[in-house]
C-alpha cells in the first residue's frame, strides 16, 4: 500500500483492509461539512460470499461523483449509486458513500439510514471519526440534539486518537458547541467554544463570533479572555479595533484599556489604535494614561506635517471625514516624499468612503501598491476602478489582493469584474472557487451568479441547474425562487414557472414581487385577465417594495 493511501486512510479513519484491490477516491466538500470518504472494492469478509462492485462500475460511479462535486444534487450520481446499493446491499463502503452524498443534500433521515447500515455491516467503522461527525450533522439537521451531541463527542474522541488536523477538530467543536446551546447546556457550550478558539485560523476571523456566542451563554469573562487571544496571533489592525468595542461590552473600560494598550504595542504606528487609546484614557479620566498616550502622539508628530496628518487620521477614524479633508488643506508644498505618500493614502481612503471614486483613484494611483501591498488601499482602488468601469485595472488589483490577502470576498469581487466585462467563463471559474471554499451561504450566492452567467452564455439548462442548486442550499432566500420562475418562463415552461411563483405568493403574501413576476408570465401565456389581477394586487400593496419596483 502506498504512503499516500495510508495517509488518506488515516485522515478519514477507515481501516486499511478497504483498499487491498482497487482504490477509487471521491471527495465531497459541500456546505454540510462532510469529510473525505474513500470508495473501494473490498475483499469479501470471512464467511460472506457477497460479490464486490466491478472496476467498470466503480469507474462510472467515480466519473459521476466528479460531476456531483460541482452540483451536489446531480441525478446521474444518485441513479448509479442507488443501482449499485440495490445490487450489492451488503457493501458497507457503498452505504457510506451514498450516506455522505445524501447529507450534502440535507436528506438527513436517508443519510442516517445508510450510515447506520454501514456500521452494522462493518463494525470497524465505529472507529471512524468522519462517520460519527456526519451522523451528528444528520441528527442536528433533524433537531435531535441529544443524539447529535453524543455523535460529535464520539467524533472528537476518535479525532483525538487519530491525530486529526486542527481544522477538523475545530469544526467538530463548533458544531458541538451549537448543539449544547440548543440543549441549554451553556457551560458545556462555553467550554467547547473556548477550546475551539485555540484551534482557530491564524488571523482570528472566528474569535469575535465565538466571543459573541460566549456572551450569549452568559460567560463574559471567558468571552473577554477569548478576545485577548487575538493579541497572540496575527490579527490585523482593523480586527483589533473592532474587538476593542466588544472587550468594553464584556469586560468594561479597564479591560478595553488593557486590550488597546497591548494592541498599540503590536501596531505602534497605527493612528486609529493610538487615537482609541487616547480617547479611552480620557473617558476613564486616567491622567497617567492620558499623559502616556499624549506623549506617544507627540513623538508621532516629529514635524508640523506629521501633526496635521495624525490629527486628520484621528478625525476620519471618528467619522469626521469632511473635517479631516479640510484640515489636510493646511499642508503646504513642497512636501517630503514620505509625507506625500501618506497624504495620498489618507485622501484616497477618505474619498473612497465618500464614494468619490475618481478622486479616490487619482490619489491611490500615486501609491506603488504592487510593490508594497496594503489591503485596504488595494481594495479601495480596485473597487473605485470597478465603479468607474475600468475592469482590467480592477482585475489586476484583485489579483494582487487574492495573492497577498487570501479571502473569498476578493474572489467574488473579481468574478463581478469578469461579469461586468462579459468574461462569463472566467467569472464562473472564480465562483466555483468560492463554492469550494464555502460556507453554504456564500456557496449558494455563487451558484446564483453562475446561473446568471449561464444565462448570458445562452445555456438555459445550465442556468436552471445552477439556480436549483442555489435554492436547495439556501431555501429561505426567496429571490432565488423569483429567478427560478423567470428562468423557467424564459425557457417556455410557463406552467412550471406559474407553480414556482404561486408557491412564493403563498409563502410571502406581503411581497409584491412574486405577483408582479407572475403577471409577466400570464401575459406571455396570453392570460391578460389573470395578469391584470396580479398587477392590481401588487399595486395595492402599501409597502415600499412596490414603489421601489415601480409598480403603480
Amino acid at each position: 500500500m502506498s504512503r499516500l493511501t495510508r495517509r488518506l486512510l488515516k485522515r478519514i479513519g477507515l481501516p486499511e483492509g478497504w483498499l487491498k484491490t482497487f482504490l477509487c477516491c471521491s471527495v465531497s466538500l459541500a456546505a454540510s461539512g462532510s469529510l473525505p470518504v474513500v470508495l473501494a472494492s473490498p475483499e469479501p469478509a470471512p464467511g460472506r460470499a457477497e460479490p464486490a462492485p466491478s472496476r467498470s462500475e466503480l469507474a462510472k460511479l467515480s466519473q459521476a461523483e466528479l460531476i456531483r462535486l460541482n452540483n451536489p444534487f446531480d441525478k446521474q450520481y444518485f441513479q448509479l449509486i442507488d443501482a449499485l446499493v440495490l445490487k450489492y446491499p451488503h457493501s458497507p463502503e457503498l452505504h457510506v458513500q451514498r450516506g455522505l452524498a445524501l447529507a450534502d443534500c440535507s436528506r438527513w433521515s436517508e443519510s442516517l439510514k445508510d450510515l447506520n447500515e454501514a456500521l452494522v455491516l462493518d463494525k470497524s467503522l465505529s472507529g471512524s471519526a468522519a462517520l460519527h461527525f456526519q451522523s451528528g450533522n444528520c441528527y442536528a439537521g433533524l433537531k435531535q440534539y441529544e443524539k447529535a451531541a453524543r455523535e460529535y463527542e464520539l467524533s472528537l474522541a476518535k479525532y483525538g486518537t487519530a491525530g486529526a488536523d486542527k481544522a477538523e477538530m475545530q469544526n467538530c467543536l463548533l458544531r458541538l458547541a451549537k448543539t449544547y446551546f440548543q440543549l441549554g447546556k451553556r457551560e458545556a457550550c462555553a467550554k467547547a467554544y473556548y477550546k475551539a478558539a485555540g484551534l482557530t485560523d491564524p488571523f482570528g476571523f472566528s474569535h469575535m463570533e465565538m466571543a459573541e456566542n460566549l456572551h450569549k451563554c452568559g460567560y463574559d469573562p471567558e468571552a473577554t479572555a477569548l478576545l485577548f487571544q487575538l493579541l497572540d496571533i496575527k490579527a490585523r489592525e482593523n480586527v483589533l479595533m473592532k474587538a476593542a468595542g466588544l472587550v468594553e461590552n464584556y469586560g468594561g473600560l479597564k479591560k478595553k484599556m488593557e486590550f488597546l494598550s497591548r494592541s498599540q504595542e503590536k501596531y505602534p504606528r497605527s493612528v486609529g489604535l493610538l487615537d482609541l487609546c487616547l480617547e479611552t484614557s480620557e473617558r476613564m479620566q486616567d491622567k497617567s494614561k492620558q499623559a502616556y498616550f499624549a506623549g506617544l502622539v507627540k513623538a508621532y508628530m516629529s514635524s508640523p506635517e506629521e501633526k496635521i496628518l495624525f490629527e486628520a487620521s484621528a478625525m476620519t477614524s471618528r467619522g469626521k471625514d469632511g473635517a479631516a479633508l479640510k484640515h489636510l488643506e493646511s499642508l503646504k508644498e513642497p512636501l517630503p516624499e514620505g509625507i506625500r505618500q501618506r497624504l495620498a493614502s489618507l485622501k484616497g481612503r477618505i474619498y473612497f468612503k465618500q464614494r468619490r471614486y475618481e478622486q479616490a483613484l487619482e490619489q491611490l494611483d500615486r501609491l506603488d501598491l504592487y510593490r508594497e501591498p496594503r489591503e485596504y488601499e488595494l481594495l479601495s482602488r480596485a473597487t473605485s476602478r470597478f465603479e468607474l468601469g475600468k475592469y482590467e485595472g480592477a482585475v489586476q488589483d484583485f489579483n494582487c489582493l487574492i495573492k497577498n490577502f487570501p479571502d473569498s470576498d476578493h474572489l467574488v469581487a473579481r468574478a463581478h469584474c469578469f461579469e461586468a466585462s462579459s468574461q462569463w467563463l472566467k467569472a464562473i471559474e472564480d465562483f466555483n472557487r468560492v463554492i469550494a471554499l464555502g460556507p453554504r451561504k456564500k456557496a449558494s450566492f455563487a451558484w446564483y451568479r453562475i446561473s446568471q452567467c449561464r444565462k448570458r452564455l445562452g445555456d438555459s439548462a445550465g442556468e436552471i441547474k445552477a439556480i436549483e442548486t442555489a435554492m436547495k442550499l439556501e431555501p429561505a432566500n426567496y429571490m432565488y425562487s423569483i429567478n427560478y420562475g423567470q428562468a423557467l418562463a424564459d425557457k417556455g415552461d410557463f406552467d412550471a414557472a406559474i407553480i414556482t411563483l404561486t408557491r412564493l405568493v403563498k409563502a410571502r403574501p406581503d411581497w409584491p414581487m412574486p405577483l408582479a413576476e407572475r403577471a409577466k408570465v400570464y401575459k406571455k401565456m396570453g392570460r391578460a385577465d389573470l395578469a391584470r389581477r396580479d398587477e392590481a394586487a401588487a399595486a395595492g400593496m402599501s409597502g415600499s417594495l412596490a414603489r421601489d419596483m415601480g409598480i403603480k
